[in-house]
C-alpha cells in the first residue's frame, strides 16, 4: 500500500508516527457493521491452533432395580477439530522525498490511513467469515465443517450422524426453499423435531435468529416483525415472533435464496479465535531512505458441530 508520503528519519517523529497509526486504528470504524459477531463466539487463543473434541455425551438414564446396578454407560468420542491460525498482512510503504516536501502533513496523512487501515482491517475479518459459512453450507468442495470417520459433512446436511450405529438426521430442507410465512413455520417445527444430539436425543435448542441474503430482507422482517398472521388475512397473533426475534443479513453472504435459522451463538458451534489483533511494526529503513510499516493479525474460525441450525439451501 504505497502512500506518496513517508516519515523522517529521527526517532522522535517515527514515535509521532507510531502514535498516530495507532489513534488512527484504535478509532472505531463507522461503515463495518461486525454482524459475525452474532453468529460466531468469539474466544481468545493462546495456542499455535485450537483443538476440539466431540463426544456423545450420555443417553437417558435408566430406572435402576432395587438392590441391583445402574445401567452402565460411556461417553465416547466422535471426532476431533483443529482450528489453525491464518496470518494477514499488508504492507505501508513511505517514501523519502514526501516526508522531505512536507514532514508536518505525514501526521495527518498517517492518521488516516490507519483509521482506513482499521476498516478494511475489519472488512477482510467479515469477509472471510461470511465466506466460510457460504462455501459450508450445504457442500464440501471447501473442506469440512466437520469429519467424522474419514467422511466430510457441511453445516447442513440430510445424513448427519449420531453415536448410535446407522441414526443419522437432516438439518436442512431436501432441497431449495422459498422463504415465507409456510416454510418457515416448517422449519421451526422441523428444527425442534429433527434436530438430534449425538445420543439421539433431541437438541432441545428453540430458533431465535433468521439468517438471510439480502434479497429477502425485507420479505424477513415483514415475517418476523407482523404482529398478525403475515401473508395472510387471518388478524390472530404471529408465532413466529415467539421464536424468530432477530434477523442477520450481511451483504457478504450469498444471495441466492438460502436461509437458514439458528439458536442463540453459543449454542450452534460457530467459534472465532483472534490470536493477534491488528499489529503495526515498523521494519528496517531501506537503502532508499524510505520507511516501510507492515500490519498484520492472526484469525481463526470453523465450524465445531451442527447443533442448534435449520436451513434451506440455494436456489
Amino acid at each position: 500500500m504505497a502512500s506518496g508520503f513517508a516519515p523522517m528519519v529521527s526517532a522522535d517523529f517515527s514515535a509521532a508516527l507510531d502514535l498516530a497509526l495507532y489513534e488512527g486504528i484504535l478509532q472505531k470504524p463507522v461503515n463495518i457493521k461486525p454482524l459475525r459477531q452474532q453468529l460466531f463466539e468469539a474466544k481468545s487463543s493462546v495456542q499455535n491452533k485450537e483443538k476440539f473434541a466431540r463426544f456423545s455425551g450420555w443417553g437417558l438414564f435408566g430406572a435402576k432395580p432395587v438392590g441391583g446396578q445402574p445401567q452402565g454407560d460411556k461417553a465416547s468420542q466422535m471426532y476431533e477439530k483443529f482450528i489453525k491460525f491464518a496470518t494477514y498482512g499488508k504492507r505501508m510503504d513511505i517514501v523519502f522525498e514526501a516526508l522531505d516536501d512536507d514532514p508536518k502533513r505525514i501526521i495527518n496523512r498517517i492518521w488516516d490511513m490507519g483509521s482506513m487501515l482499521r476498516s478494511t482491517f475489519e472488512y477482510t475479518v467479515e469477509q472471510l467469515h461470511w465466506s466460510f459459512l457460504n462455501t459450508h453450507w450445504s457442500a464440501t468442495t471447501s473442506g469440512a465443517f466437520y469429519n467424522m470417520n474419514s467422511t466430510d459433512y457441511p453445516w447442513f446436511s440430510t445424513v448427519h450422524p449420531t453415536a448410535n450405529p446407522g441414526q443419522t438426521y437432516s438439518n436442512r430442507f431436501a432441497n431449495p426453499t422459498q422463504l415465507n410465512r409456510a416454510m418457515l413455520e416448517k422449519a421451526v417445527e422441523l428444527m425442534e423435531q429433527q434436530n438430534l444430539n449425538p445420543r439421539g436425543l433431541k437438541q432441545l435448542i428453540d430458533p431465535s435468529t433468521l439468517i438471510i441474503g439480502t434479497g429477502n430482507w425485507a420479505n424477513a422482517g415483514r415475517l418476523i416483525r407482523a404482529m398478525s398472521v403475515p401473508e395472510s388475512a387471518d388478524n390472530g397473533p404471529n408465532m413466529i415472533r415467539d421464536y424468530i426475534r432477530k434477523r442477520v443479513n450481511s451483504p457478504l453472504f450469498a444471495n441466492d435464496g438460502r436461509w437458514a435459522i439458528t439458536g442463540n451463538k453459543e449454542e450452534i458451534g460457530l467459534a472465532s479465535f483472534m490470536r493477534l489483533g491488528l499489529k503495526s511494526q515498523e521494519i528496517a529503513t531501506n537503502p532508499t531512505l524510505n520507511r516501510t510499516r507492515v500490519c498484520v493479525f492472526r484469525v481463526g474460525y470453523g465450524g465445531l458441530y451442527p447443533d442448534g441450525a435449520f436451513a434451506s439451501v440455494a436456489a
